[in-house]
């Protein structure tokens, strides 16, 4: 950096630079005076989710993911949860069970292609949900034979036995979606189902003021907030159109919005039914800030109007530190849900960030021994 450069930043006074002490600019590059800041960037707070406990580093939503989200010190564990046709509540993102992620049993019993909601917990138990990378999509993903699915319940004890004795400020949160879909209702079960079970499982594990409970169909969420408004709500956007009409949004028509713009609109619709986090997909086109043809859907325009009503922006998921730095830095985003919490975590810590404590291997190890044993995994 020139040192005319190295002047301009220090007049940028002590808050700008908390949050712009990164990486050294180019030679010649200008100092931007004008960006938007998050005020919560601004005091060094931000939030990592990791994406499925953190699928770019092991099977998805497995015991291993978790454990690997537990030792990156994330502030957040965020899973996605299903229900069997027996009604219990398991932590998976698809309705149904995809050959690329899980092998049906030796038994020949075929569950690989099933619905959820017609299969039972025992057969969903029979999966082995780890022996697969997931190809070219997550090409560093660790694999481990035999990884069962995981009930929500027994998540929750996993969190519990390594966060065991830790005061409630310093335990792990979690960001809990309901994965159900409006347009096809018969292939899960219904959203007052989803409310009742996963509220039941909160209050069962004492984590009600821990939960963040997100969704894309916007039916759970008013009907949590409606009948448990302790309840932290995440509204989850996406970029597709499909999922901006009425049918996801619980009956709410964007058009009918106030704002000037899209992202306003969407913030406002948020905002109607009472939730504290926005969560839209980071990008238009599945591209990061790195690759051709990078298009953002969160910018700084969505982020200003979330935070003037006092909403945090949580995009979905940047996997590119260069893509982090400018949801950061340029948009002002309250915090990343991304597959890969390990990097993202030391990335975040290196910039000065403040994060949870990194767990104890040993407890980690230990307490991911007893869950496998007490489920049979290998």
């Amino acid at each position: 950096m020139k040192v005319g450069g190295l002047v301009q930043l220090a007049l940028l006074g002590a808050a700008l630079l908390a949050v712009t002490r990164v990486q050294a600019l180019p030679v010649g590059a200008k100092v931007q005076t004008k960006a938007f800041v998050s005020p919560r960037a601004m005091e060094r707070h931000l939030e990592v989710h990791g994406h499925r406990g953190g699928r770019g580093e092991a099977n998805e939503e497995t015991l291993a993911a978790y454990a690997d989200a537990f030792l990156a010190g994330a502030t957040h564990l965020e899973w996605d949860v299903g229900i069997t046709s027996d009604g219990v509540p398991i932590a998976w993102h698809d309705e149904n069970i995809q050959a690329a992620k899980c092998l049906d049993p030796p038994s020949g019993d075929h569950v690989v292609g099933k619905y959820i909601a017609n299969v039972t917990l025992s057969q969903i138990k029979s999966l082995d949900c780890g022996a697969q990378r997931l190809g070219s999509d997550f090409m560093l993903q660790q694999t481990r034979k035999g990884a069962r699915i995981q009930t929500l319940d027994q998540v929750f004890t996993f969190a519990q036995c390594v966060d065991a004795g830790l005061p409630a400020a310093k335990k792990i949160r979690f960001n809990i979606e309901s994965k159900l879909s409006p347009p096809t209702p018969n292939t899960t079960v219904g959203p007052q189902v989803f409310v009742d079970k996963m509220y039941a499982a909160f209050r069962k594990h004492r984590v009600v003021d821990r939960v963040v409970f997100q969704s894309f169909d916007w039916r759970t969420l008013q009907l949590m907030g409606e009948q448990h408004p302790e309840v932290v709500l995440s509204a989850l956007v996406s970029s597709d159109a499909s999922y901006l009409e009425p049918i996801w949004l619980g009956g709410i028509d964007l058009n009918q919005q106030p704002g000037s713009t899209l992202a306003q609109r969407i913030v406002h619709a948020a905002k109607s039914i009472n939730a504290t986090y926005l969560s839209p997909n980071h990008n238009l086109n599945g591209t990061e800030v790195n690759q051709p043809g990078y298009a953002p859907f969160v910018d700084t325009d969505m982020v200003r109007a979330a935070h003037d009503v006092d909403m945090k922006v949580i995009p979905y998921t940047p996997d590119s530190l260069d893509t982090a730095e400018k949801l950061v830095y340029t948009h002002g985003v309250d915090g990343l849900i991304t597959d890969y919490p390990t990097t993202f975590t030391a990335w975040a810590r290196s910039r000065g960030f403040q994060l949870p404590q990194k767990r104890d291997v040993v407890r980690v190890q230990r307490c991911l021994k007893e869950a496998r044993a007490r489920d049979d995994e290998p």
